[in-house]
């Protein structure tokens, strides 16, 4: 949301402003990523081990 704010300045300049979305959207990505890692640890946490059965 933030980089919205630097893109009328970056109009200017091409590079720059494919500089600006680019990093925007590295940055959505790595939110995105970083979501999966957190629902995948909690559905890890939630299921029972699988520990193998102790036979005396």
């Amino acid at each position: 949301m933030l980089g919205f704010v630097s893109l009328k300045t970056a109009e200017t300049d091409p590079l720059l402003a494919l500089c600006l979305i680019m990093g925007m959207a590295t940055s959505i990505a790595g939110m995105f990523l970083r979501w999966l890692s957190y629902i995948r640890k909690e559905d890890h946490a939630d299921r029972p081990s699988r520990q193998p059965s102790k036979s005396t």
